[in-house]
């Protein structure tokens, strides 16, 4: 198996619009910006402002897929037939205890395949990425939980 595709275990629930081989995670590379770029035009203004923590215009939302695609860090992403529909990004932030490098992650997962698993698997997937030292930068994750009202 490459390192590139990681196979998730079926998941407990149905995840809308998923076939029998169920939803696939893996890694993102620039070629998939067009992808990325959809999935976040997608995204409610609800699912926008909890994912920037502010309200997101189209232009600005296709600004940052596109630079999304080339910072430093590790992208992946679910697929469920053919489309994306769950994100998660691991980017090194700042310094942490020691002087070693923070990791942050940002999780989103579109409305409808909400509640079926997906963002646990994108946070296990990016935290082992750190822990098998894939990315190297970073020795310590840092969580910041918005909650929904």
């Amino acid at each position: 198996m490459s390192p590139s595709t990681f196979p998730i275990d079926p998941p407990a629930g149905r995840v809308p619009g998923t076939a029998r081989g169920g939803p696939s995670l893996r890694r993102l590379w620039p070629s998939d910006g067009p992808a990325v770029q959809a999935f976040f035009l997608r995204l409610d203004p609800d699912t926008r402002a909890s994912r920037f923590m502010a309200a997101m215009n189209d232009r600005t939302i296709a600004t940052y897929a596109a630079q999304a695609m080339t910072a430093p860090g590790l992208v992946l992403g679910v697929f469920v037939d053919g489309t994306l529909r769950a994100l998660g990004e691991l980017r090194p932030y700042g310094l942490g205890r020691a002087d070693t490098r923070t990791g942050e992650v940002a999780l989103t997962v579109e409305r409808g395949f909400r509640r079926s698993g997906l963002g646990s698997r994108l946070l296990r997937r990016l935290a082992e990425a750190v822990i098998r030292e894939q990315e190297r930068e970073i020795a310590e994750l840092r969580a910041f939980l918005a909650r929904q009202r």
